[in-house]
């Protein structure tokens, strides 16, 4: 089994697991998360953000914590049956792909046209589709030819991670901790 090397995508599971939020600044609550993660680590290989797809897909590992399309895309087709992806009923961390133009950016007109086309519902569909996950794009739903791998109800237990600012140090020293 692998858990992502990302400190807050792994305290987020554990915090959730817990009950509370992945943005929590509450020491007693990161500290309780910190436990459960370190009796997590009793089970795992290592933590690991860049392999887990491909240590899940030929057979290394059983279990991994990470992005749904990135082991998926990597899946012979012949063999998806025999992968399975959830999201915990207690839920999880959220992310936000976003497309920005910067403000002294030339052909400006260009990159609008590219995210209206890229936002388009048959357009979004064939991403959604090609990737597994569900579209931002409501009308999307409509042209997709695929099932995805988890549905937006699934989801909403989940949070998007926020910046802490200083509050960070509280999770880094736990981190430390448990990577040591």
């Amino acid at each position: 089994m692998k858990l992502l090397d990302d400190m807050r995508e792994v305290f987020g599971a554990a915090l959730k697991y817990l009950g509370y939020s992945v943005n929590t600044t509450n020491p007693e609550e990161i500290e309780k998360a910190k436990q459960v993660i370190l009796k997590w680590k009793e089970n795992i290989v290592r933590f690991d953000a860049k392999t887990y797809a491909q240590g899940v897909v030929n057979g290394e590992f059983w279990v991994v914590h990470g992005y749904p399309e990135n082991v998926f895309l990597q899946i012979p087709e012949e063999e998806m049956e025999n992968f399975e992806f959830f999201v915990p009923k207690e839920g999880g961390t959220l992310c936000v792909d976003n497309m920005v133009i910067l403000k002294d950016a030339k052909n400006k007109h260009l990159a609008y046209k590219f995210i209206n086309f890229i936002l388009r519902p048959e357009i979004a569909a064939k991403i959604s589709d090609y990737l597994m996950i569900p579209s931002p794009v409501t009308d999307a739903v409509k042209y997709q030819q695929r099932k995805p791998l988890y549905n937006v109800e699934e989801l909403s237990n989940c949070e998007i991670i926020d910046y802490l600012g200083k509050d960070i140090d509280l999770y880094n020293k736990a981190w430390e901790e448990i990577i040591k």
